[in-house]
Protein backbone atom coordinates (compact mmCIF):
# COMPACT_ATOMS: atom_id res chain seq x y z
CA UNK A 1 0.00 0.00 0.00
CA UNK A 2 2.83 2.40 0.85
CA UNK A 3 4.43 1.77 -2.57
CA UNK A 4 1.16 2.61 -4.34
CA UNK A 5 0.75 5.85 -2.38
CA UNK A 6 4.38 6.80 -3.07
CA UNK A 7 3.92 6.09 -6.78
CA UNK A 8 0.73 8.20 -6.95
CA UNK A 9 2.42 11.09 -5.14
CA UNK A 10 5.44 11.05 -7.45
CA UNK A 11 3.23 10.90 -10.58
CA UNK A 12 1.19 13.89 -9.42
CA UNK A 13 4.29 15.87 -8.52
CA UNK A 14 6.13 15.22 -11.80
CA UNK A 15 3.13 16.26 -13.90
CA UNK A 16 2.86 19.74 -12.41
CA UNK A 17 6.34 20.73 -11.28
CA UNK A 18 6.86 23.35 -14.03
CA UNK A 19 3.48 25.14 -13.86
CA UNK A 20 3.56 28.30 -11.77
CA UNK A 21 1.83 31.56 -10.98
CA UNK A 22 4.29 34.34 -11.78
CA UNK A 23 4.49 38.00 -10.70
CA UNK A 24 6.31 40.50 -12.89
CA UNK A 25 7.18 44.17 -13.13
CA UNK A 26 9.10 46.35 -15.55
CA UNK A 27 10.13 49.89 -14.59
CA UNK A 28 10.49 52.31 -17.49
CA UNK A 29 13.18 55.00 -17.41
CA UNK A 30 10.49 57.63 -16.69
CA UNK A 31 9.59 55.74 -13.48
CA UNK A 32 6.29 54.28 -14.71
CA UNK A 33 5.74 50.62 -13.89
CA UNK A 34 4.13 47.79 -15.84
CA UNK A 35 3.23 44.96 -13.46
CA UNK A 36 0.97 41.97 -13.07
CA UNK A 37 0.72 38.21 -12.85
CA UNK A 38 0.34 35.32 -15.25
CA UNK A 39 0.19 31.55 -15.31
CA UNK A 40 3.33 30.18 -16.91
CA UNK A 41 5.34 27.05 -17.51
CA UNK A 42 8.97 27.16 -16.42
CA UNK A 43 11.16 25.46 -19.02
CA UNK A 44 14.01 23.00 -18.40
CA UNK A 45 16.62 25.78 -18.55
CA UNK A 46 15.02 27.18 -15.33
CA UNK A 47 15.11 30.67 -16.86
CA UNK A 48 12.57 30.75 -19.70
CA UNK A 49 8.85 30.84 -18.86
CA UNK A 50 6.14 30.22 -21.47
CA UNK A 51 3.09 32.40 -20.81
CA UNK A 52 -0.19 30.46 -20.74
CA UNK A 53 -2.61 33.14 -19.52
CA UNK A 54 -2.63 36.52 -17.81
CA UNK A 55 -4.43 37.12 -14.52
CA UNK A 56 -3.95 40.85 -14.11
CA UNK A 57 -1.82 43.58 -15.71
CA UNK A 58 -1.46 47.15 -14.48
CA UNK A 59 0.36 50.23 -15.70
CA UNK A 60 1.03 52.63 -12.83
CA UNK A 61 -1.84 50.94 -10.94
CA UNK A 62 -4.31 51.41 -13.83
CA UNK A 63 -5.67 47.94 -14.51
CA UNK A 64 -5.88 46.71 -18.10
CA UNK A 65 -9.08 45.12 -19.31
CA UNK A 66 -9.02 41.33 -19.12
CA UNK A 67 -6.45 39.72 -21.39
CA UNK A 68 -7.77 36.73 -23.32
CA UNK A 69 -5.70 34.07 -25.08
CA UNK A 70 -6.26 35.79 -28.45
CA UNK A 71 -4.92 39.08 -27.00
CA UNK A 72 -1.27 38.06 -26.73
CA UNK A 73 1.32 36.64 -29.10
CA UNK A 74 5.03 36.28 -29.74
CA UNK A 75 6.66 39.54 -30.92
CA UNK A 76 9.22 37.77 -33.12
CA UNK A 77 6.71 35.87 -35.27
CA UNK A 78 3.73 38.22 -35.11
CA UNK A 79 1.21 37.98 -36.76
CA UNK A 80 1.68 34.27 -37.65
CA UNK A 81 1.38 33.20 -34.00
CA UNK A 82 3.39 29.98 -34.32
CA UNK A 83 5.76 30.68 -31.42
CA UNK A 84 4.85 30.51 -27.72
CA UNK A 85 4.98 33.95 -26.01
CA UNK A 86 7.68 33.91 -23.34
CA UNK A 87 9.67 35.87 -20.79
CA UNK A 88 12.66 34.91 -18.66
CA UNK A 89 13.79 35.40 -15.08
CA UNK A 90 17.08 36.92 -16.30
CA UNK A 91 15.45 39.18 -18.88
CA UNK A 92 17.70 37.70 -21.58
CA UNK A 93 14.76 36.18 -23.51
CA UNK A 94 11.67 38.36 -23.84
CA UNK A 95 9.09 37.73 -26.56
CA UNK A 96 5.61 38.93 -25.65
CA UNK A 97 3.12 41.20 -27.44
CA UNK A 98 -0.13 41.97 -25.56
CA UNK A 99 -3.15 43.83 -26.92
CA UNK A 100 -6.26 43.53 -24.68
CA UNK A 101 -8.37 45.64 -27.05
CA UNK A 102 -7.52 43.24 -29.87
CA UNK A 103 -5.07 43.25 -32.73
CA UNK A 104 -6.09 45.60 -35.54
CA UNK A 105 -4.83 45.11 -39.11
CA UNK A 106 -1.87 43.06 -37.92
CA UNK A 107 -0.93 45.45 -35.14
CA UNK A 108 -2.11 46.61 -31.74
CA UNK A 109 -4.13 49.77 -31.20
CA UNK A 110 -1.79 50.98 -28.46
CA UNK A 111 -2.94 53.41 -25.82
CA UNK A 112 -1.73 53.75 -22.25
CA UNK A 113 -4.41 51.32 -21.08
CA UNK A 114 -4.14 48.71 -23.79
CA UNK A 115 -1.19 46.84 -25.10
CA UNK A 116 2.48 46.38 -24.41
CA UNK A 117 5.40 44.40 -25.70
CA UNK A 118 8.67 43.26 -24.24
CA UNK A 119 11.18 41.97 -26.75
CA UNK A 120 14.84 41.02 -27.00
CA UNK A 121 14.62 39.24 -30.38
CA UNK A 122 15.87 40.78 -33.64
CA UNK A 123 12.36 42.02 -34.36
CA UNK A 124 10.75 44.11 -31.64
CA UNK A 125 13.75 44.90 -29.44
CA UNK A 126 12.37 47.16 -26.78
CA UNK A 127 9.74 47.78 -24.17
CA UNK A 128 6.69 49.55 -25.45
CA UNK A 129 3.44 50.67 -23.91
CA UNK A 130 1.13 53.25 -25.32
CA UNK A 131 2.08 55.83 -27.88
CA UNK A 132 4.60 57.70 -25.75
CA UNK A 133 6.35 54.95 -23.79
CA UNK A 134 8.93 53.14 -25.86
CA UNK A 135 12.52 52.39 -25.00
CA UNK A 136 15.21 49.78 -25.49
CA UNK A 137 14.50 46.85 -23.20
CA UNK A 138 16.73 46.88 -20.11
CA UNK A 139 16.97 43.56 -18.24
CA UNK A 140 17.96 45.46 -15.06
CA UNK A 141 14.47 47.01 -15.01
CA UNK A 142 12.78 43.59 -15.22
CA UNK A 143 11.67 41.50 -12.24
CA UNK A 144 10.01 38.06 -12.44
CA UNK A 145 9.21 35.91 -9.41
CA UNK A 146 7.09 32.89 -8.67
CA UNK A 147 4.08 33.66 -6.49
CA UNK A 148 3.98 31.99 -3.10
CA UNK A 149 0.56 30.42 -3.56
CA UNK A 150 0.34 26.66 -3.01
CA UNK A 151 -0.45 24.87 -6.24
CA UNK A 152 -3.54 22.62 -6.21
CA UNK A 153 -1.31 19.60 -6.83
CA UNK A 154 0.73 20.46 -3.71
CA UNK A 155 -2.43 20.49 -1.63
CA UNK A 156 -3.45 17.15 -3.14
CA UNK A 157 -0.02 15.64 -2.43
CA UNK A 158 -0.12 16.85 1.17
CA UNK A 159 -3.66 15.46 1.61
CA UNK A 160 -2.65 12.08 0.21
CA UNK A 161 0.36 11.97 2.55
CA UNK A 162 -1.84 12.71 5.57
CA UNK A 163 -4.35 10.03 4.52
CA UNK A 164 -1.50 7.55 3.96
CA UNK A 165 -0.04 8.35 7.37
CA UNK A 166 -3.43 7.98 9.05
CA UNK A 167 -4.04 4.70 7.22
CA UNK A 168 -0.67 3.26 8.28
CA UNK A 169 -1.18 4.40 11.91
CA UNK A 170 -4.68 2.85 12.02
CA UNK A 171 -3.37 -0.44 10.67
CA UNK A 172 -0.72 -0.74 13.44
CA UNK A 173 -3.30 -0.29 16.20
CA UNK A 174 -5.36 -3.30 15.07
Amino acid sequence: MKKIISLLISLLFVGSVNAALMNFDYTYTDGSVLSGSFDGTIQTDSDTVFINSFNIVQYDLFEFSSIELSDFASVSDFPSGDLQPLVSFSGDAMDIFVCPNGFIAGNCGFSFDSGFFLGTATVGVGAGLGDDTFENFNANNWNLTTASVPAPSSILIFSMAVIGFAFSRGKKQV
